[in-house]
């Protein structure tokens, strides 16, 4: 986006949508990534599996 600004193909408004609109999807890849986590840890605890608190 920011190449196509400079070189005059693109105005600054649809730079920053675009900025943004990634931004928004590496927030929803990084709460998908948190979810799976949780859904992991959950698993693991149904299954009998312990959780230590301290080392």
């Amino acid at each position: 986006a920011n190449l196509l600004f400079k070189s005059g193909y693109a105005t600054y408004l649809e730079v920053i949508t675009a900025q943004s609109n990634a931004l928004t999807s590496e927030l929803n890849l990084v709460s998908i990534k948190q979810s799976q986590l949780d859904s992991f840890v959950e698993l693991y605890k149904s299954l009998g599996g312990g959780w230590a608190t301290s080392m």
